[in-house]
C-alpha cells in the first residue's frame, strides 16, 4: 500500500464499554477451493460411517470426560423419587466406537395402551436398522409418561403423541429419538452426540418428520398429495424417474379448501426448526412426512413442491400462503438439493428459523458446511453470548473477510421489546454481547444487503474496500479474556449530518416524502448527468429490485417494482444526509455524528459511533496537535502514526453516488 494511502488509515477498535490488551491474529486469506457438493462427501463402504466432516471427541477426550470410565457417566436422575426418568441401569455405558443408544418401541394393539420402550446401544459399525425421528419438543410443560427399560420416563405430549402412532401393533420398531437416547442431563455426552447427529441421521433406515396430531384438514391434504403421487411409480422407486413423470403429468389445479387443507400442514411448527436442514438433509435413504397415521414420501413431495409454484399463480390463494410455502417446504426442497456453503451463508439463510435454545441457531448448522470448522463444537455449558462470539470469530478467520459487521445491529432491549409491539415477531437481547457480534437469536430488524452472505443473481453490488484481506487484532481467545475488543483497520469517508424519520411499520410512500423533505433546498452529490432525484431512488432501493436479480436502471420504468423494492430496502434502515453531501441508508439507531467508516474487508460501509471511553483511548503522534479532533479538522491526517479509538457498530451503511469505492 502506498505511504500516502497507508497514513489515511486509522485503526478502530470496536467494542462494548470496556479496554483489554491482547495478540494479533491475521486472517489468512482463502485458497480459492471450490465448495463440493453435499454429496461428494464420501462415506467409508465398509463401515457406513463418514470421514470427519465435522467436530468429533477423540477417545482420549471421551476417557477424560468420563473420569477414566469408558466413555460416558451413564447416570441420570431428576432428583425427584416420583419422578425419576432413568436409572444407572437404563442408560447403559456406550463403548470406545461411535455407539449410540436406540429406542426399542414395543407393539400394542391399541393405541390406548401403555407405551412401552427399551433402550439397547449399538454400534454403528455393525450397521444397526432404526429410523431417525425428527419432531418439534413442544411445551415442556406438558409432559406425559412412558416406560423405558421398566422405568417412569417423562416426554413431551407432542412426542408422547408420535410414539403413539408409531407404534406397530404386531413388531417393534427401533428409532433413535434425541430426548430419550441422549442423556440429556450429562452436558459432555449431549455435546459430543450432537455433534454426531449427522452420523446418526446419514446412517438410519430414513428420517421420519413428525408433524403432530391428525386433523381434518391435514387429512384432506394428505389425501390430495397421495392422489397426485399415484401418477408416478410405487413410492420408494428411483427418485429420478419419478421425477421425470411428475414434470410430464398434467397442470396441477388446487382450489381454495385444498390449498387451506395443505397450509394446516406446511403451516405445522416442525418446518420452522433449525434442525430439521441437517436431520433432511443428512438422511442418505431419505425420509417421510407424517401426521398422525398419515405418511407420504417426502422425496417424492419434495419432486411435486415446483409444481406448486405455478398452482399459487393459477389459484385463489390465502393471503399467507406463499409465505408459508416458501419457509416451509419450499425451504426443506432447497436443503436436498443446494450445495453446501460457508456458515456464514447458512447461517444467514436459515436465521429465522426457531430452536429451544439460541445456541442451536448455530450448533445445528455446523456440520451443514466444508469445510468444517473444527474450531467450533457443541458446548452447552458456555453461555450464548460466548458462542456467538466465537462464531463470529471464525466468520471472520475462515472467510477471511469482515462481511460479519454488514450483519450486525446495534440493539437496545427497550427497542427490541418496541419493535415487537408493532411486528409481533419476538426478539431477544443479550446483555454483554459486543456490537461486532452477529445475535442469532432472534431475528434483524432490516433486510440483508445484497453480496454479504445474501447472495444476487447479477454483480455483486457492493465493493466497498474491493477485494482487500481485512487486518484484524484479536484480544483473546474468549469473550471474557478479549473483554469485547476487536480492532480492525478503517477510515473515515462520511460523517452523518441529518437523519430521516424510523419508518418502521410505515408506509413507503411516508418513508420517500421523508427523504425528500430531507434534502429540500440542500445540495447533495450526484454523478454527471444525473439529478438529486435519481440519487434518492437509488439509495432508498438499494440499487437493486426486490430479488437482487436487476439493477435500478432496469426498474427505474417500473414504479410497482421499485415500490416493492424500496419497502424490502428501507424497513428497519433510516435515510441519511452526510456533511460532505452524500445521501444514503443507514440503520434505525443512526444518530447524527455518526462515522462513515471504510473497512478493509468488508463489502459496505459500516457507521460506528465512538464509545464512552473515547477521551481515555484517543492517541495520536503529530508534530503539530495533541488532540485527535484538531488533528483530523486541520488535515493533519499525514502526519499521524495511528489513532486508536474504540467505537461501538452501529450497522452497515450504503451512501450514494457509488456503492462501490476502492483503496
Amino acid at each position: 500500500m502506498p505511504r500516502e494511502l497507508r497514513e489515511l488509515y486509522f485503526d478502530v477498535v470496536v467494542c462494548p464499554d470496556m479496554t483489554a490488551e491482547g495478540t494479533t491474529t491475521q486472517a489468512s486469506r482463502s485458497t480459492g477451493s471450490s465448495v463440493p457438493e453435499r454429496t461428494s462427501l464420501v462415506y467409508k463402504d465398509d463401515l457406513r460411517i463418514p470421514k470427519e466432516i465435522g467436530p468429533v471427541m477423540t477417545y482420549e477426550e471421551q476417557r477424560r470426560a468420563s473420569g477414566g470410565g469408558p466413555y460416558f457417566t451413564p447416570m441420570i436422575s431428576l432428583g425427584n423419587k416420583n419422578d425419576l426418568d432413568l436409572t444407572r441401569e437404563t442408560f447403559q455405558m456406550l463403548d470406545a466406537h461411535l455407539s449410540i443408544r436406540v429406542l426399542h418401541l414395543l407393539p400394542a394393539k391399541s393405541r390406548l395402551d401403555d407405551i412401552e420402550c427399551e433402550l439397547q446401544v449399538v454400534r454403528l459399525v455393525d450397521n444397526p436398522v432404526y429410523e431417525a425421528l425428527s419432531y418439534t419438543w413442544g411445551d415442556e410443560s406438558h409432559r406425559r409418561y412412558i416406560s423405558v427399560n421398566g422405568q417412569r420416563f417423562s416426554v413431551t405430549s407432542n412426542l408422547w403423541a408420535a410414539l403413539r402412532y408409531l407404534r406397530h401393533p404386531t413388531e417393534t420398531r427401533c428409532l433413535w429419538v434425541d430426548a430419550i437416547c441422549i442423556n440429556q442431563q450429562n452436558i459432555t455426552e449431549r455435546n459430543f452426540m450432537v455433534s454426531q447427529m449427522h452420523v446418526i441421521y446419514h446412517n438410519s433406515k430414513r428420517a421420519v418428520a413428525w408433524l403432530g396430531d391428525p386433523t381434518v384438514q391435514s387429512e384432506q391434504a394428505f389425501r390430495f398429495l397421495a392422489k397426485y403421487m399415484s401418477e408416478g411409480p410405487p413410492l420408494g422407486d428411483d427418485q429420478e424417474g419419478w421425477q421425470a413423470v411428475v414434470e410430464n403429468s398434467k397442470p396441477m389445479h388446487v382450489n381454495l379448501s385444498t390449498w387451506e387443507a395443505l397450509l394446516d400442514i406446511f403451516g405445522r411448527p416442525w418446518w420452522s426448526r433449525a434442525w430439521i436442514v441437517q436431520e433432511v438433509s443428512c438422511s442418505r435413504a431419505g425420509w417421510t412426512l407424517m401426521c398422525g397415521s398419515s405418511e407420504i414420501s417426502g422425496n417424492h413431495l419434495s419432486c411435486i413442491l415446483p409444481r406448486f409454484f405455478d398452482a399459487l399463480e393459477e389459484s385463489e390463494v390465502p393471503p399467507e400462503a406463499k409465505t408459508i410455502l416458501d419457509s416451509g417446504p419450499f425451504a426443506v426442497l432447497r436443503m436436498r438439493i443446494s450445495r453446501q456453503d460457508q456458515l456464514g451463508n447458512v447461517l444467514v439463510d436459515n436465521r429465522r428459523r426457531k430452536a429451544k435454545e439460541d445456541k442451536d441457531k448455530v450448533y445445528a448448522f455446523l456440520n451443514m458446511v466444508a469445510p468444517a470448522i473444527t474450531e467450533l463444537r457443541p458446548d452447552y455449558g458456555k453461555p450464548t453470548a460466548e458462542v456467538y462470539y466465537q462464531t463470529a470469530v471464525q466468520l471472520i478467520v475462515k472467510g477471511d473477510d469482515l462481511k460479519v459487521l454488514s450483519i450486525c445491529e446495534n440493539q437496545d432491549e427497550k427497542d427490541l421489546q418496541s419493535l415487537t409491539s408493532i411486528d409481533g415477531i419476538p426478539r431477544k437481547f443479550l446483555p454483554g454481547l459486543p456490537t461486532w457480534v452477529p445475535n442469532w437469536s432472534g431475528d434483524r430488524t432490516s433486510s440483508e444487503l445484497w453480496g454479504g452472505y445474501i447472495s444476487e443473481k447479477v454483480a455483486c453490488p457492493f465493493e466497498a474496500s474491493g477485494w482487500k484481506a481485512p487486518e484484524v487484532k484479536f484480544h483473546g481467545t474468549s469473550l471474557a479474556e478479549s473483554k469485547g475488543l476487536l480492532t480492525i483497520r478503517g477510515k473515515i469517508i462520511a460523517t452523518v449530518e441529518q437523519i430521516g424519520r424510523d419508518c418502521y411499520g410505515g408506509s413507503v410512500s411516508e418513508a420517500v416524502q421523508d427523504a425528500f423533505r430531507l434534502v429540500a433546498n440542500t445540495p447533495i452529490i450526484v454523478p454527471a448527468g444525473q439529478n438529486g432525484g435519481d440519487g434518492i431512488l437509488r439509495s432508498l432501493t438499494l440499487d437493486r429490485d426486490a430479488d437482487g436479480e436487476r439493477t435500478y436502471d432496469d426498474i427505474a420504468s417500473e414504479p410497482p417494482e421499485i415500490t416493492r423494492s424500496m419497502h424490502r430496502a428501507g424497513i428497519g434502515r433510516r435515510f441519511f444526509r452526510a456533511k460532505e453531501g452524500f445521501v444514503g441508508l443507514g440503520p434505525r439507531r443512526l444518530k447524527p455524528n455518526d462515522k462513515v467508516v471504510l473497512v478493509k474487508g468488508c463489502h459496505v460501509p459500516i457507521t460506528l459511533r465512538a464509545g464512552l471511553f473515547k477521551k481515555e483511548t484517543n492517541k495520536i503522534k503529530c508534530e503539530n496537535h495533541a488532540a485527535v479532533e484538531v488533528c483530523l479538522g486541520l488535515g493533519c491526517a499525514k502526519n499521524f502514526v495511528v489513532v486508536a479509538q474504540r467505537y461501538e457498530v452501529v450497522g452497515e451503511t450504503c451512501k450514494y453516488p457509488s456503492p462501490t469505492y476502492t483503496v
